[in-house]
């Protein structure tokens, strides 16, 4: 039940006091499956996010008053990011991150100040450094896949594993930045092996995405996208490798390659789209715990 507000001499009735000890039980909870700012009427209450990708919830800035305090659930699988609104000063001892499953309490120590707790330390869940992001998700025949607000500036880098197989054409690699996706300032340089064979090495600048390898047909693929700061102002950098085979798998192709988008723009997405045709596969992206 959200906060009650009683008058000077009221009488409370017994499905009020009822009200109030289940509440000491059993919290109000409301579920959000998409990027919510908190209100007023969440004192009190559990806000859960279900969602199949990443999610924000936002705290606003002169909503709250000192002592108030917001659960925050997430039971999806995409992550749940708690986000400080303009204005509004937001400090945890971890990653202000929920994974699925983690929760936490938001404190208000003013009305423009706030601390989450969370119930489980976030970095813990990874020994090696690495927190999921955005959970393995599928595509078929696709002629885009995207996925937003998987940067934020909790990680500096990112590690993207994706899997594919293509109808047609190369994979093409875009950083997005709210919802959009860039069409320029791609350079790389990028060097292909076949069985035993150097097949060559080329130098692309000024392109309009990060060209990956020519696996058009029944091909198994996989890639590996190492981006680092994309969501700082400055140039973002990318490293990648890729393999790919055919037939009975004895002979197979490796892809490198290493470059930059050559910008400021801050990042929070990413877009995967064939040179033509379709992919089918899966993808998941996880970032560098600043701590471990």
């Amino acid at each position: 039940m959200a906060i009650q507000s009683f008058s000077s001499g009221q009488t409370l009735t017994a499905a009020q006091m009822s009200a109030l000890q289940a509440n000491d039980y059993n919290l109000t909870a409301t579920t959000k499956t998409a990027t919510y700012t908190l209100v007023a009427g969440d004192v009190g209450t559990r806000v859960i996010g279900n969602a199949g990708t990443a999610i924000t919830f936002t705290v606003p800035n002169s909503t709250f008053t000192a002592g108030d305090s917001v659960q925050v659930h997430n039971v999806g699988a995409g992550t749940v990011t708690v986000a400080a609104g303009t204005g509004l000063t937001l400090n945890s001892a971890d990653v202000l991150t929920l994974g699925q499953y983690q929760s936490g309490t938001i404190y208000f120590t003013s009305a423009s100040a706030a601390i989450l707790f969370p119930t489980a330390k976030t970095a813990a869940a990874s020994s090696s450094g690495l927190v999921c992001v955005q959970a393995e998700t599928s595509f078929s025949a696709s002629s885009s896949v995207t996925a937003d607000s998987v940067f934020t500036s909790t990680y500096t880098n990112y590690l993207v594993i994706i899997n594919w197989t293509a109808s047609g054409g190369e994979l093409r690699m875009k950083l997005r930045a709210s919802g959009t996706s860039t069409s320029t300032n791609y350079n790389y340089q990028r060097t292909q092996v076949s069985g035993a064979s150097l097949s060559g090495s080329t130098t692309e600048t000024s392109q309009t995405s990060y060209v990956g390898p020519n696996t058009a047909g029944s091909f198994q693929s996989s890639g590996n996208y190492y981006i680092n700061s994309p969501q700082l102002a400055q140039v973002t950098t990318v490293q990648a490798s890729y393999s790919w085979q055919t037939g009975a798998y004895t002979s197979p192709n490796t892809y490198q390659s290493s470059g930059n988008q050559n910008s400021s723009t801050q990042f929070d997405g990413i877009e995967f789209v064939p040179g033509s045709g379709t992919i089918t596969g899966n993808y998941a992206i996880y970032g560098f715990s600043k701590t471990v």
